[in-house]
């Protein structure tokens, strides 16, 4: 529902701010210590998690919103 801007209403988030971490790599072989893979980071990335989100997205809709 995408209304006009003059019309916004506000919107309250409540929630809790988190940072994802993702790790990017290959896994090509197995640990000797243990039957898991090893994993060889080629690049990480930070992003907002949570209810830090849905208050990024509700942004990039610009929704006028109260965190």
């Amino acid at each position: 529902m995408i209304q006009n801007k003059n019309e916004l209403k506000k919107i309250l988030v409540i929630g809790d701010i988190m940072l994802d971490h993702y790790i990017y790599g290959d896994c090509s072989r197995i640990s000797p210590e243990a039957p898991v893979q090893v994993v060889d980071v080629k690049t990480d990335q930070y992003t907002l998690g949570g209810a830090g989100n849905v208050l990024k997205n509700l942004k990039a809709f610009a929704c006028n919103t109260i965190s």
